[in-house]
């Protein structure tokens, strides 16, 4: 009944039952794994801890338990034990991609990019097609200045996702950085149409219009900018470059 009530999206509905289901004598790994991602998605993290930890205590082979103990450490701000239990869980399973993601973000938050994209890369490896991976290739790429190769995950993960606004965002200014102004600009206007209220967009967009020397466009754009959105926090530098045209 509580598998099938996660399964549905009915956390709290899951929970009761997962935890009769302990009180009965269930003590298994599973079912306090089962019960871990259940508190997870309820925001409950240190249940998820105590429950992620029983898990691993009685299958510590298990990579998907290490990974949801380490996951259940980052949430509670125990970045030791999530480091540990996500290598652990690498360890286990190579292949698994889950863990190799958010060892790589928190290896990102630290500015430890080299070891950021050896995470990323062998994640990439396992699966080219994971929205997850190719963003943060992306991010990784152009913190190391390499950004053909931040454009080209980045374009991934838009394909991947195409209504990311955060992702196209992301694009635009890796085409930017890459030299690559035309196709900012064309990233841009797509990115406004998918998320109109992206206010930055209209000022990068209007910044490049100006760069390519559509003076029409940049006007038209930042004008649009300022109607829409007159408490915009940049509107006195959109309006200095309003000016200027």
């Amino acid at each position: 009944m509580a598998a099938l009530y996660s399964k549905n999206g009915k956390f709290a509905e899951a929970e009761r039952y997962f935890r009769e289901a302990l009180t009965l004598g269930s003590d298994d790994a599973q079912t306090n794994y089962n019960m871990a991602t259940v508190e997870l998605e309820l925001g409950k993290s240190q249940q998820a801890l105590d429950y992620a930890k029983k898990a691993v205590d009685s299958d510590g082979s298990n990579a998907v338990y290490l990974y949801t103990y380490g996951l259940s450490g980052e949430r509670n701000g125990m970045l030791d034990v999530a480091l540990q239990q996500y290598a652990r869980s690498i360890a286990a399973d190579p292949k698994y991609v889950k863990p190799r993601i958010n060892l790589g973000k928190m290896y990102l938050d630290a500015d430890r990019v080299d070891d950021a994209l050896s995470q990323f890369v062998a994640a990439y490896t396992v699966d080219k097609d994971n929205f997850e991976v190719n963003n943060n290739l992306g991010k990784a790429y152009g913190l190391k200045k390499l950004y053909d190769k931040s454009v080209e995950h980045y374009a991934k993960a838009v394909a991947k996702n195409p209504k990311d606004g955060e992702v196209r965002a992301n694009l635009a200014s890796a085409y930017i950085s890459a030299g690559l102004s035309e196709k900012a600009r064309d990233t841009y206007v797509d990115l406004i149409k998918i998320d109109p209220d992206r206010w930055d967009a209209y000022y990068e967009l209007g910044k490049l219009y100006v760069s390519l020397g559509d003076k029409v466009s940049a006007k038209s754009t930042l004008q649009d900018l300022l109607r829409k959105k007159p408490d915009y926090p940049k509107a006195g530098e959109v309006q200095n470059l309003l000016n200027t045209l």
